[in-house]
């Protein structure tokens, strides 16, 4: 018998064994009259009950109780643990299992996590981070970057291109998980409601509860139709309204940039890259254009189950029954060959750095910042006793299309709130910081 899989992603918790699926709900749990109900169950009532509704505790796990007046006796270990009975009960008690963790989880909540399990008698024979699991391939010539969805985020995770793939850095983007955009989209269907119908579907939890149940299908209609078409109560035929598909993009562009600014500082400007996107975030309207466009690499879309696939290549051998260890490497199974060839990123490169209310151009001459800088033909001076900030700071200027940022400071600069650490290409709406406290210049756009 070969060990289960167990991708504990909150957006689909998923046990896997013998090439089926045992299990796969949603990492949400409600407290209802008859108990606790998980999943699909709880999802049903997740507008009609929300205070009855914990959706963060796979997210958030700890041993503390949550401050909630539904979960006060709980803490998000319960009901992780709750979760974890119901789906290992599918498998045989003896049966070993190889965890898949998304990396916002740390080493204290993997150990938590561990002692949840021995208290449940299941044997862990390691962990393995999800996007060390999913990616098998590696690319000649150009790293990787893998995205990931969750309820509450996306996990973005830069790997090696050394012989076995490993994790290099790893961030986790608020504000562009799975429920966030579910808001939006929900928000647009009653701003057309209201615009169209002159009736608000949001008045009663149950057309709001109506409305969650469909929208997976409505957004996956919106990637093969230009327009869809919304019954917003099923009790009234009359109730009925149409929105152009491309209005759900424009919906989450604001979650969608959010995103592209804070992956940006993982891209090297001398470096090809393959984006690595698994299955949920590829069937996001619009995600992979924008992706495409904003970074100009090879986009890949993972199978379905490829990261339960992928995590047996750990190697079972190395297995110790007295000290599960977290994965950190695994070898790759083959190498390809991506084309590299760089798309035309124009259209999103800035035209002005904004600083003090005033817009400085950008050219192929560069603009030097920094407390002395005069001596240069184009330059931002700031004050001298600005602290943090050197003398010659940094640079901005075009080339090839191009708007590049080069550090030059012993200090460092930020990006959309992240270190830079090397030459950088700037686009329309990042923001940059300087010094300590924080100088802030903007990235705009001016029509010429």
């Amino acid at each position: 018998m070969s060990p289960a899989i167990l991708n504990i992603n909150n957006s689909g918790i998923c046990l896997f064994q013998n090439d089926r699926v045992l299990y796969k709900e949603v990492g949400i749990i409600l407290n209802s009259d008859d108990g606790f109900l998980l999943g699909s169950k709880a999802m049903d009532s997740r507008r009609i009950l929300p205070k009855n509704i914990n959706h963060d505790f796979w997210s958030n796990l700890s041993e503390a109780k949550i401050q909630s007046s539904s979960f006060s006796n709980y803490s998000s270990a319960d009901l992780v643990s709750y979760q974890l009975k119901e789906a290992l009960q599918l498998i045989n008690n003896n049966d070993p299992i190889i965890i898949i963790y998304p990396s916002y989880l740390d080493s204290e909540n993997l150990s938590l996590l561990l002692g949840i399990a021995n208290a449940l008698n299941i044997k862990i024979i390691t962990f393995i981070e999800s996007s060390i699991a999913a990616t098998k391939e590696k690319y000649f010539a150009s790293k990787i970057i893998h995205l990931d969805i969750h309820l509450h985020g996306i996990t973005a995770s830069l790997m090696s291109d050394k012989r076995d793939v490993s994790v290099e850095e790893s961030i986790f983007i608020e504000e562009c998980g799975l429920f966030q955009l579910y808001d939006s989209w929900i928000n647009l269907i009653t701003e057309s409601c209201i615009e169209q119908l002159r009736y608000d579907p949001m008045h009663s939890a149950k057309t709001d509860q109506m409305l969650y149940d469909k929208i997976i299908k409505i957004v996956d209609e919106t990637t093969k139709k230009n327009k869809v078409t919304i019954n917003v109560d099923p009790e009234s035929k009359s109730k009925v309204i149409k929105i152009g598909s491309s209005a759900f993009i424009d919906a989450v562009n604001t979650n969608y940039r959010h995103l592209v600014n804070k992956i940006r500082p993982l891209f090297s400007r001398n470096e090809n890259y393959v984006l690595q996107l698994t299955q949920q975030v590829a069937k996001l309207p619009g995600l992979i254009s924008l992706l495409e466009s904003s970074f100009s690499c090879f986009v890949r879309v993972l199978d379905d189950l490829e990261p339960e696939k992928g995590a047996y290549r750990f190697n079972l051998n190395a297995f110790d029954n007295n000290a599960p260890s977290i994965c950190r490497a695994l070898p790759y199974e083959s190498e390809n060959m991506v084309d590299t060839e760089k798309a035309d990123t124009g259209s999103f490169a800035p035209t002005h750095i904004l600083y003090d209310h005033v817009a400085y151009e950008i050219s192929e001459v560069p603009i030097y910042i920094g407390t002395d800088v005069k001596t240069y033909d184009r330059f931002i001076k700031l004050d001298t006793n600005s602290p943090g900030v050197s003398r010659k700071h940094c640079s901005i200027h075009m080339q090839e299309g191009h708007c590049i940022f080069n550090d030059l400071s012993r200090y460092g600069s930020y990006l959309n709130d992240r270190k830079v650490k090397e030459e950088t290409v700037l686009q329309i709406g990042d923001l940059l910081k300087i010094g300590s406290p924080s100088i802030e210049f903007n990235l705009i756009s001016i029509e010429r």
